[in-house]
């Protein structure tokens, strides 16, 4: 599955209105968080997901920091997991460390195509990975490829 077109027309629309940006480093959504002051191996994209990407040659196990005080979703398995500071998850070449926020609804497109274009009718995936209070939001902005 991919993160569909949508969810990045939505951050990138949100981006033009409000100033934020697409890809953020962990203080910019936790400042009160000093120990993601630091960090620059992780990042948001948009406030929903958290990129944890591999980068040494041949990581089999690979160490993820969940910010924050809310649950987070691991986007491939979709298991649930606390905030942490160290959370350990085998890595292959095919999958790279990916979580959804608590509280947030994802829209996805599961049928990979080689453009935007190709994938305008196909159906949308919500992933909805709600809160400790079992709540969860999102906004989808439907960009018509154009």
């Amino acid at each position: 599955a991919v993160v569909s077109t949508q969810s990045t027309g939505t951050l990138r629309r949100k981006k033009r209105k409000r100033r934020n940006d697409l890809l953020r480093p962990l203080w910019y959504e936790f400042p009160e968080d000093s120990a993601q002051h630091s960090n620059q191996k992780e990042f948001l994209v948009g406030p929903a997901l958290l990129s944890s990407p591999v980068l040494e040659s041949g990581e089999s196990t690979h160490y993820t920091t969940l910010p924050g005080k809310e649950v987070w979703y691991n986007y491939h398995t979709l298991t649930q997991h606390e905030a942490t500071s160290s959370l350990s998850t085998i890595v292959k070449m095919s999958t790279m460390p990916l979580f959804i926020r608590g509280g947030s609804i994802v829209p996805i497109k599961k049928r990979l195509r080689r453009s935007s274009e190709l994938m305008a009718g196909d159906p949308y995936t919500l992933i909805v990975a709600t809160n400790s209070k079992g709540e969860a939001v999102g906004r989808a902005y439907n960009d018509d490829t154009k």
